[in-house]
């Protein structure tokens, strides 16, 4: 019986031992997806930013012909 019982603790060790490597590795999940919804958020305004710049420059180039 005492054998039983031990296999069964050493099972119940290793499940939760994978258990918390899993949550790990959906903490690590979520942490990086975050990070990727940050980086296209950047990315877009930065997108938007450089069209701004451009559509101003442009603006400029043809008032200074205009004038």
């Amino acid at each position: 019986m005492d054998s039983f019982a031990a296999e069964i603790d050493s099972l119940l060790e290793e499940e939760e031992l994978l258990a918390d490597q899993l949550k790990e590795y959906l903490f690590f999940a979520i942490s990086l997806q975050a990070m990727c919804r940050r980086k296209d958020v950047a990315q877009a305004a930065l997108e938007k930013a450089q069209a701004l710049l451009d559509f101003r420059l442009q603006e400029r180039e043809t008032n200074n012909h205009g004038s």
